[in-house]
């Protein structure tokens, strides 16, 4: 009998440290956020010149794959 109230009390213990165990994660404080004061500015869109494919480094692979994309995407 007492060992069976040991296991079951061990047990529960087990239980309540794995539940609580996330509770114990700690965390490190975030650095401090400023809006921009909108001096900065935007570059203007392009459409000739060079350009680079970041996607896939299969150029032809990927004009195939936007092909079907509407044409203000293009």
């Amino acid at each position: 009998m007492r060992r069976r109230r040991s296991r079951i009390i061990l047990t529960v213990v087990t239980a309540a440290i794995l539940a609580l165990w996330p509770a114990a994660a700690g965390a490190h404080y975030e650095r401090p956020t400023h809006f921009p004061d909108g001096t900065g500015s935007v570059p203007l869109y392009r459409t000739t010149g060079p350009h680079l494919v970041v996607c896939k480094d299969d150029l032809a692979d990927f004009t195939n794959r936007i092909a079907a994309f509407p044409a203000e995407l293009n």
